[in-house]
């Protein structure tokens, strides 16, 4: 029969590995849900289209934009997709993060460069769009991934955080 030390403890990880999982949950919803680029135009600082991985919509009084709402538009979807998945990479540090495996250094580097090709992309598009619009990634899921480890930080009684930092 086990102990009440031990009914505590195996009642606490799974505290935290349930914990665990809805921090990925959300932060697998942030990259699939929020924009990866917001299209402004320039001179009124108007929003003219919002790019997601699952969704466009586009402003219909502009034109050269893809008017309304479109969720699943199969171009749309591999371009959302190729350039999240550096985000998708985030989302695993970050549960990586959690259970212990890597510190919240690593996980705030990991989130930096998983901007990258979104940042990348906007400033290659300058030269193809129109002149009155312009390009700007949007950093959702770094910042709520920053707010999740500020709000919620990972356990601190991870001995193996210290010893994986040594050696790496």
């Amino acid at each position: 029969m086990a102990t009440t030390h031990e009914t505590r403890t195996n009642i606490r990880e799974k505290g935290c590995r349930f914990r665990t999982e809805i921090i990925g949950l959300i932060a697998t919803s942030a990259v699939l849900l929020t924009p990866l680029f917001i299209t402004v135009s320039q001179p009124d600082l108007a929003v003219v289209q919002m790019v997601s991985v699952l969704w466009v919509w586009g402003d219909p009084e502009y034109p050269g934009v893809l008017p309304g709402m479109h969720i699943l538009n199969p171009s749309f979807v591999w371009l959302g997709v190729g350039l999240a998945s550096m985000r998708f990479v985030f989302v695993y540090q970050l549960f990586l993060c959690y259970t212990g495996h890597i510190s919240i250094k690593r996980t705030v580097v990991a989130g930096l460069f998983s901007d990258i090709p979104a940042l990348v992309m906007s400033l290659l598009m300058r030269g193809f769009l129109p002149y009155s619009f312009l390009l700007v990634p949007s950093p959702f899921p770094l910042l709520l991934g920053l707010i999740l480890l500020i709000v919620a930080p990972p356990r601190s009684d991870q001995v193996r955080i210290e010893q994986i930092d040594e050696f790496v």
